[in-house]
């Protein structure tokens, strides 16, 4: 290969250059071609991976026609059949991605596009299939609306702009509500007392606000509103005229024009009808098209070549690239099915930063196609895969679905253990799905100190379980069970945890044990307070007790069968601190810092000096202070799982067991296969282990951490008002000095007098609250003297 001088000089100074970096040492060859591929295959050895060769097709910029000259044209390569003949010809590489091909300059020209296909390829798409033009002769339409047809003198204005109307325009029409959802009532154009205006249904009034209320009209011209609202023609018409002048509004001329391929069927501007309604008008063939596609397979495939012609010019404009080409769509498809369960509740948003897309197409969804930068059609065709994948959806129904394919599954790998539909004692039903592996149901039989958490948000219209258990042995806690219920019912509770622990005897051969019924097994629950989950743990319990004979260890008076469900629970059921102190903190603004230190002395367990006091304080601190009061006190097991004494849980337990139920946030598949790791190689998860000491100190340096931000925070909140304060003692002394100076001259001091006091009331507030505050803070912030 023959290289310039500028060309070897610039190999020369890249092999400086790498060999500086240490990409190059000295046996690499000084000779420029051969240096060449070699800084060649470094620099494309250090590139990300090459997109998929489909998604590169749709960079394919096609070439220009060759047209046929009659030195060709004698040799018959225009024949086409044996009556028809092209004028141009345009030659594809395999594969190629053409979606808007060359047609005719003029009529009756033909221009012949030869396609080399690979049908034995996964992603082989037709040629027709990746062309963004519709095959009939309809290739656009679009909005005809002209200004020119404006109502005349005659319309009766006020009549077509009717109440029932103005509910249409809110509501979007796509959104097929029923007609029963539907109010009758009037809107109207209203202000209040500071004469601004709101949109309100006549039919709002005092316990009936689930009417329309529009407030926060700034951003409208509230004499057009109350125009089209009383259906004053002549103002509208003035207003939109204007408008219309300015190049917008309903009586502007529009221009709009979709592809046929795009499926719309009304212009997305809302324009006056000839009867003067505000409306959407419908989509119109713009006329048309003369061009004509025809395309010819070979009867043997095995030949790779499909021929398109394209007769006659075009009379519209090139279309938007807005239909994904077939191959580009196969592709899109298989990153998706590379998904697997996760595509259950992706998205595109979210298919924007995941992994399997970024490594084949780039950063963006639109990398592959432009056409996927439309988020809705990426989400079609997202719900299309996932309609193939969960043929049942992704709900009770999916679920159902999803434990028939688990029970064909090896026993060890089955997760989906348990979908149900149960019937409440009091009325209606509730599902419930249980989630655990046979190996970690060993581990739900071993723990001694469970702790239980129930996220409300992470689901729509479902609540999260989980039981997870910490084991010395691993250093590491673990969820044990997972489970989504639709019931905080405590009848619901009982049936979940009576499953659970079927699950669990089913694969470990062993029932559970609870260490104050048995002697042996759970010695204390974490939970983070919920009433119904509580008392439906005490129910099942309750349960195991029922036809026993078996005395209580710590009553040994008592048949445990005698026992409420919150007995059951005074003896193993501890509340969760973490949620107790968020609870409290709540309503901290509420309440003085008597209150909430005497709320937060209750988590304890050690005996209280005054409890009667500490309660009193309670009482008397306020309704916010009495409701946390009586949700503590009053509640059968609240109070009891909170302080110690008040609790039959042995000290000893009571102060080994974790203090919450905040650990919950580890998915038991990944669990498994950490431990599996560290039992068979000894890797743990960190470089330290998870040891009593190390979970200690780490929770006392997060425990400072906070603090020192608290107090960071405080020392803020005093520098800021230390400087008001110095600002106010300034006030102060510039009013003393007014006031001497109106004493020496007329000695009619009073209104002075009066804005002294003022001042002073003001710096002396002032002071009080820096008083408080500094209290909380690290002594070191300045403050006034």
């Amino acid at each position: 290969m023959q290289l310039d001088l500028q060309q070897i000089e610039a190999i020369q100074r890249a092999k400086q250059i790498l060999e500086g970096a240490g990409l190059l040492n000295s046996s690499i060859s000084s000779h420029p071609p051969l240096l060449l591929s070699q800084i060649q295959s470094i620099v494309q050895s250090t590139l990300p991976p090459a997109p998929h060769s489909s998604i590169l097709q749709t960079k394919y910029i096609r070439p220009a026609a060759q047209t046929f000259t009659p030195h060709t044209k004698s040799y018959e390569l225009h024949r086409l059949t044996r009556q028809r003949f092209i004028d141009a010809i345009v030659d594809h590489p395999l594969n190629a991605i053409v979606e808007c091909p060359e047609s005719g300059a003029y009529n009756d020209m033909a221009v012949a596009h030869r396609f080399r296909m690979d049908i034995t390829d996964p992603y082989y798409a037709h040629p027709k299939d990746n062309i963004q033009y519709s095959l009939g002769n309809e290739h656009e339409h679009g909005c005809l609306f002209d200004a020119e047809e404006f109502p005349n003198e005659d319309v009766d204005f006020e009549e077509e702009i009717n109440d029932e109307y103005s509910y249409e325009v809110l509501r979007d029409l796509r959104a097929k509500m029923p007609e029963t959802t539907r109010c009758k009532g009037k809107l109207g154009l209203r202000r209040d007392g500071d004469f601004r205006p709101f949109i309100q249904c006549e039919k709002r009034r005092p316990g009936h606000h689930a009417h329309l209320l529009i407030r926060n009209l700034d951003q409208y011209n509230s004499e057009y509103l109350q125009a089209l609202f009383y259906s004053d023609r002549e103002r509208l018409l003035a207003f939109e005229t204007a408008a219309s002048l300015a190049g917008y509004g309903p009586l502007a001329p529009c221009d709009f024009i979709a592809n046929r391929k795009e499926q719309k069927t009304l212009c997305p501007t809302w324009h006056r009808d000839p009867q003067g309604v505000l409306c959407r008008f419908p989509l119109y063939d713009s006329g048309g098209c003369d061009t004509e596609f025809e395309f010819f397979t070979p009867s043997d495939l095995t030949q790779y070549q499909i021929v398109m012609v394209c007769r006659n010019p075009h009379t519209h404009a090139s279309p938007t690239p807005s239909r994904t080409p077939r191959a580009i769509e196969s592709v899109f498809q298989g990153l998706l099915r590379e998904l697997d369960w996760r595509l259950a509740d992706t998205t595109p948003r979210k298919l924007v930063l995941d992994a399997a897309l970024d490594k084949s197409s780039g950063s963006i969804l639109a990398d592959p196609h432009h056409s996927l930068g439309n988020l809705d059609h990426a989400a079609r065709m997202i719900n299309k895969m996932r309609s193939e994948l969960f043929p049942n959806g992704t709900g009770l129904q999916g679920a159902y679905r999803l434990l028939e394919e688990h029970k064909l599954l090896a026993f060890e790998d089955r997760y989906v253990r348990a979908v149900e539909e149960h019937a409440l004692a009091g009325g209606g039903t509730f599902k419930l799905v249980v989630c655990m592996f046979p190996a970690i149901s060993r581990s739900l039989l071993e723990t001694r100190r469970p702790s239980i958490d129930t996220a409300f948000k992470r689901l729509h219209l479902w609540q999260k379980f989980e039981i997870e258990g910490w084991f010395d042995e691993y250093n590491r806690s673990v969820v044990v069970a997972r489970a989504f219920i639709t019931s905080q019912s405590a009848e619901a509770h009982k049936i979940l945890f009576t499953r659970i622990f079927s699950i669990m005897e089913q694969d470990t051969g062993q029932p559970a044990r609870f260490r104050c019924i048995h002697g042996t097994g759970y010695e204390i629950f974490m939970a983070d307070g919920h009433k119904g989950q509580a008392l439906g743990l005490g129910m099942f319990c309750q349960e195991l007790c029922r036809n026993t004979g078996w005395y209580c260890r710590i009553e040994p008076s008592r048949r445990l069968s005698t026992l409420t469900p919150y007995e059951h629970l005074a003896r193993f059921y501890r509340y969760c601190f973490a949620h107790f102190t968020r609870n409290v903190t709540n309503i901290q603004n509420y309440i003085t810092s008597e209150v909430l230190h005497a709320m937060m002395s209750l988590a304890s367990a050690e005996p209280l000096i005054d409890l009667d006091n500490t309660l009193n304080i309670i009482r008397n601190g306020g309704p916010k202070a009495v409701g946390k009061f009586f949700i503590l006190n009053c509640s059968p097991f609240a109070f009891a799982a909170l302080y110690q004494p008040a609790s039959q849980i042995p000290l000893e337990i009571w102060r080994a067991s974790p203090s919450t139920s905040n650990g919950n946030e580890q998915f038991d598949s990944r669990a498994l296969i950490a431990l599996l790791i560290l039992l068979e190689h000894g890797i743990h998860t960190r470089d330290q282990a998870a040891t009593h000491y190390r979970r200690i100190s780490r929770a006392i340096i997060r425990s400072a951490g906070v603090q020192q931000r608290t107090v960071a925070q405080q020392d803020t909140v005093i520098q800021s008002l230390s400087e008001k304060i110095l600002k106010q003692q300034a006030a102060v002394e510039r009013q003393q000095t007014g006031l001497k100076r109106t004493l020496e001259v007329s000695g009619n001091a009073q209104q002075v007098f009066k804005r002294l006091q003022t001042e002073e009331k003001h710096l002396q507030g002032m002071q009080q609250e820096l008083h408080l505050v500094s209290r909380t803070g690290s002594g070191k912030a300045h403050q006034p003297t």
